[in-house]
């Protein structure tokens, strides 16, 4: 970056330069409260102070306790109205009514250099000559509003931040020298677009985790609890389940339960509560009523609670009987409890064992119907604690967990449970009394219908003829059939949007800004049969389908020939896509013997499964591997059975024993376990590499069939997936719209939520984005040198352009940050709130990792309980032994440490070239058990110059090293002080060189560090380090000799 000579210029740069530290010379003391900076490790020096005597947990609030209460003094913090501060002031950083504004020029003023970011100072103003100043940081920030005062040109438009995130910058009304830049960044750098400007001051903003809006007011509800738009409050990943809305501020039922008259088995009158500055014990009463006042925060004087007492209950009487079938209870201390509707004696729910969950979704058994909910604890002696009880009653529009989904219907009124359209379900009713009636009138309303029918195709074809002609003007991926099959109209529309590798990114990026992504696409798929079923309805094949509104059509269902055993020719199976496909349901007790004589007849030769094994109604048809089940006159054997991380690779051979000659033959069965019924698989990642391996099958033949529990839904997505990728690699252009309607023709509700047709959408996406990287693992070594190889005039490699094109622009992931480890890891004798921060990392196969800063002394009682947690064997540190105190290991074999409840005995040491090896045995108690598990801790010694790269084979031995040692495949946690510079470097080489290990036909390192550098961005933060992670994997190739320091 170019810097003016001008001396006022230079101390401007510096001073911004010198924002990516926000060091203070005094250090917050983190259990009494949370920190500011991107780096937990800068804190600011005022801190929010815990009271004498109050309860741990107290300065949080919200959902789960994920927020905190910046007030001054805590006793002013109303919890049930976010945390507002009622005009008493915050602590120092912070402002708003609810304290949530983060204020980061407040700790810059007082540093060398940031005169700028003091807004109370004489300050002189600073130039900026250059048309495009670049000011880069060691950190990634996120930042919603910056503040200019100055001089300020009007060639300042807009703040860029890094993969062109921009801050809209306006004038303020009030100020007519400010310049106001709002937006939404998460960056290392900024770019000021400017031209002879001059600044006094800068003020720098962002919101709190889980805040949005201008002042920071309003609180995000996104799905699995990840950020918003900071201003408009849009998640980018949709809503929480029992929200919608444009930010999500709408729910999606109605608590019948809220205010009605509530009683429980008895009040205990005893609670803690602010008085004055401290917490003290008051005989309050912790009411029953205070459990449906609508305030479902966990917190202690909004909470009821009984007596020790045998047998405890809590009940609310509803105004009138609802069929219930959810409810919401948010408490701080759950026992196993019982939840009862009416007078039903059956429970709607039981949960047998204690848990720590602080809201639990309780989903019935089955629906029932009552005036009023119980909740009672049936085990001895035992304290119910109630904070608050939600029974939902979904919206006109809504259905399922939490009223989530929307219905799909033309009247937008469907069964709150499953879904069904209710004026469908008449339909279908008139339609079964229709088959029931007197043999007379059936023949009148015969005759009727034809006659109807006749007109309407009369009037569609005229109809037809004249649209044909429209769309001869149009260039379609498809032709126009030349007929039309029976009520096509309703749903065929060719699209002339044709989407290819250019354009495809950019379409699905639009669609994505959208809050339900896909919605209109989704809303113009047909929800109804469209095809006659008239053998499905049948009575005798009634029972051969698992629902009933999930049917083959006639014209595309697969047709049994019968054999010496079974007449029978129905299956609910249907071909799909010029026969290259069998879309079926997973077999029922009544439908074995038919699933295996399809396989038969049909010649199948690979079965894609699409569910898992673990489902209450699932119906073993599968044999074990050397062991033979017999169906009808086919006899299957278990031959050989894979387990991997998402999916099990099974094979067997079906034979007819009584057949001369004697014919079998091989069935390979992909299960994928990742893909829960009626959802999508976590990442898409997961379904690239399944799809890769079912389609380097040595024995594929089509028909492939796919399956699952309904034989929609993720059987459609899969096959949609298959036919789309296939074009892709084809270099073929891609009408999607087109391609999915087509589908419809043989097999109704191809997709059965909206979120299903957006997955299809995403994997598309990464394909497009990660499918270039594929390497024939014969090639690895010579491809790797190929792409490593710098360009004479650019000083590029191929290399460097996969990082810039597939691993930079990943966003920030699914990290988990402090303010949820106390949800997730906490004991609440042991544990304080500290800002200890960890992000987990899932890598290749049952690779996972710990990533975390390296923890102080007062961070590892919670260390060691996420460590014992996630029953780590192995922690690997890149610590600065030579700087760093390590106190916080014992220093002799046998020496001891304690750290809350945990105790570290040094029991082995070894000092080796690479390391130092310290193996611990660490003790603790849980639940008034003893436990104790042997860890080894590697302290790495060979990087010690941290501005170079340490030799391939040095990294490569250190990594094999730990593999070994780490045969039980257990989670890994690494940390190191500053960042994620070595740890995250070693994660991805050690999953990396593992994927290498495996010997799959096609290798692919790009997609798999970019679905590590999902979990933490800041992994692989530039070229140089990819580049150096392929270069591990060439030394690893061909080159047995690392493997004798594994032996040693």
């Amino acid at each position: 970056m170019k810097i003016a000579s001008v001396s006022m210029v230079s101390l401007f740069i510096f001073g911004l330069f010198n924002f990516i530290s926000l060091t203070h010379s005094k250090k917050c003391i983190r259990k009494n409260g949370d920190c500011v900076a991107a780096d937990v490790h800068h804190c600011k020096t005022a801190c929010s102070v815990i009271p004498e005597n109050c309860n741990k947990g107290i300065d949080r609030f919200g959902k789960g306790k994920k927020h905190q209460c910046h007030c001054k003094q805590l006793r002013f913090c109303n919890v049930t109205n976010n945390g507002h501060c009622n005009g008493k002031g915050c602590i120092f950083g912070y402002e708003g009514p609810n304290c949530q504004k983060r204020l980061y020029h407040e700790f810059l003023k007082s540093q060398t250099g940031m005169v700028m970011f003091d807004v109370n100072a004489n300050n002189t103003c600073r130039n900026i000559t250059g048309r495009n100043q670049s000011i880069q940081f060691n950190h990634v920030y996120r930042i919603h509003q910056i503040r200019l005062h100055g001089r300020i040109s009007d060639t300042i438009t807009n703040i860029f931040g890094s993969d062109n995130q921009t801050l809209e910058c306006k004038p303020t009304k009030r100020v007519a020298t400010e310049l106001l830049c709002s937006g939404d960044i998460t960056t290392n750098k900024i770019q000021i677009m400017a031209n002879n400007s001059c600044i006094d001051n800068i003020k720098l903003f962002g919101c709190s985790p889980g805040w949005f809006g201008e002042e920071c007011t309003q609180e995000c509800h996104c799905q699995n609890g990840s950020d918003c738009h900071q201003l408009t409050g849009v998640c980018q990943n949709g809503c929480e389940n029992g929200r919608h809305g444009e930010n999500c501020q709408n729910i999606n039922y109605v608590n019948v339960a809220l205010g009605r008259p509530a009683s429980q088995s008895s009040t205990k009158k005893k609670r803690y509560i602010f008085k004055g500055k401290i917490c003290r014990d008051r005989k309050t009463s912790m009411n029953a009523s205070s459990v449906v006042d609508g305030n479902n925060l966990i917190f202690e004087r909004m909470c009821s609670s009984t007596e020790w007492e045998k047998n405890p209950f809590w009940k609310v009487k509803l105004d009138k009987n609802y069929t219930i079938s959810q409810l919401r209870i948010f408490t701080d201390n759950l026992y196993q409890l019982t939840v009862y509707i009416g007078n039903n004696t059956k429970p709607c729910f039981q949960r047998p064992k204690n848990h720590k969950e602080l809201s639990l979704d309780v989903m019935c058994r089955e629906p029932q119907i009552g005036d009023s909910v119980t909740i009672a604890i049936n085990a001895g002696s035992a304290i119910l604690s109630l904070c608050e009880v939600e029974v939902l009653q979904c919206l006109p529009g809504f259905y399922g967990n939490l009223c989530h989904s929307r219905c799909n219907c033309q009247q937008k009124e469907c069964d709150q449970i499953t879904g069904l359209c209710i004026y469908d379900a008449c339909q279908a009713q008139l339609a079964e009394s229709f088959l029931q009636a007197d043999s007379l009138i059936v023949v009148c309303v015969i005759l009727l219908v034809i006659c109807l029918v006749m007109i309407y195709k009369y009037c569609k074809i005229k109809k037809y003829t004249a649209c044909k002609k429209r769309l001869s003007e149009v260039t379609l991926v498809s032709s126009v059939p030349d007929s039309i099959p029976f009520d096509e109209s309703v749903y065929i529309q060719p699209i002339a949007t044709e989407l290819n590798k250019q354009n495809i990114l950019i379409y699905v990026q639009q669609k994505k800004r959208k809050l339900e992504p896909f919605s209109k696409d989704f809303s113009d798929l047909p929800c109804n049969l469209l095809y006659p079923c008239t053998e499905a309805i049948k009575p005798e094949n009634k029972d051969k389908n698992r629902f009933q509104c999930l049917l083959p059509y006639d014209h595309s269902r697969v047709v049994l020939q019968p054999d010496a055993t079974f007449s029978s020719d129905y299956i609910n199976a249907s071909y799909i896509h010029d026969k290259k496909y069998i879309s079926t349901q997973v077999p029922t007790k009544k439908t074995m013997v038919d699933f295996w004589r399809m396989i038969w007849q049909q010649n199948c030769s690979v079965i894609v499964l699409l569910t898992n094994n673990e489902q209450p109604d699932y119906v073993q048809h599968l044999p074990e591997v050397n062991a033979t089940l017999h169906f009808g006159l086919i006899s299957v054997q278990g031959v050989l059975l894979m387990s991997h991380k998402y999916y099990t690779v099974s094979k067997y051979v079906i034979f007819d024993p009584k057949s001369k000659p004697f014919v079998s033959r091989t069935i390979t069965q992909y299960n994928f376990t990742a893909w829960p019924e009626g959802m999508i698989p976590a990442k898409p990642e997961y379904i690239l590499n399944f799809r890769q391996k079912v389609n380097s099958c040595s024995d594929l033949k089509y028909p492939i069939v796919v399956q699952s529990k309904t034989g929609a839904g993720s059987t459609g997505a899969y096959i949609c997936l298959d036919i789309l990728l296939e074009k892709l690699e084809q270099n073929k252009a891609l009408n999607t719209a087109y391609s999915i309607r087509s589908l419809y023709n043989e097999r109704c509700l191809i997709f059965t939520k909206r979120a299903q047709l957006e997955f299809v959408y995403d994997v598309i996406t990464e394909s497009m984005m990660t499918s270039g990287c594929n390497i024939n693992f014969n090639d690895l070594k010579s491809e790797i040198e190929r792409i490593s190889v710098k360009d004479e005039i650019t000083c590029w490699s191929i290399a460097d352009r996969q990082f810039m094109d597939i691993l930079q622009p990943v966003c920030q992931g699914n990290s988990v940050h402090s303010d949820l480890l106390e949800e997730l890891y906490s004991d609440e004798r042991n544990m304080s709130t500290t800002n200890f921060e960890i992000s987990l990392i899932e890598g290749y196969e049952e690779d996972k990792f710990i990533l975390a800063i390296s923890p102080d002394r007062e961070e590892m009682p919670e260390f060691w309980n996420i460590i014992t947690k996630e029953k780590c064997l192995t922690i690997v540190t890149f610590r600065d032994l030579t700087n760093e105190n390590t106190s916080y290991l014992p220093t002799a074999i046998g020496q001891s440490l304690n750290f809350g409840q945990f105790n570290l005995e040094l029991i082995n040491f070894m000092d080796k070239e690479l390391f130092q090896c310290n193996v611990l045995r660490v003790s603790y108690t849980k639940e008034e058990s003893y436990y104790y598990t042997i860890v080894n801790h590697y302290d790495v010694t060979f990087w010690k110059d941290k501005t170079r790269l340490p030799p391939f084979e040095t990294m490569l031995s250190l990594v094999n090293i730990v593999s070994h040692q780490n045969s039980e495949k257990m989670p890994i946690a690494v940390h190191n002080r500053c960042g994620y510079f070595e740890s995250g470097l070693f994660c991805a080489i050690y999953s990396t060189i593992n994927m290498v290990k495996a010997e799959e036909s096609c290798i692919n390192i790009a997609r798999l560090l970019r679905q590590m550098k999902k979990s933490q961005p800041l992994i692989l933060t530039d070229p140089t380090l990819y580049t150096y992670c392929l270069n591990v994997v060439k030394a690893s190739l061909g080159n047995e000799s690392h493997y004798a320091e594994v032996k040693k």
